[in-house]
């Protein structure tokens, strides 16, 4: 069964944010292992939205 982890943090952070140590350790190998990355960017997709559906808002306005 896939899982998805989302987070805040780097993936190189998640060691020492679990505490470390050896039950660190065990989670990072089940986690890591046969993973994949998919890094996002600093855009914000909320204002991207906001931009275009006021952008919308104005062209119904003027037409």
């Amino acid at each position: 069964n896939p899982t998805i982890f989302v987070g805040q943090y780097e993936v190189c952070d998640w060691h020492e944010r679990l505490g470390g140590g050896t039950q660190a350790d065990s989670i990072m190998d089940r986690i890591i292992h046969n993973s994949y990355s998919i890094p996002t960017t600093d855009n914000n997709l909320r204002k991207l939205y906001d931009s275009q559906k006021a952008r919308k808002l104005m062209e119904s306005l003027n037409a």
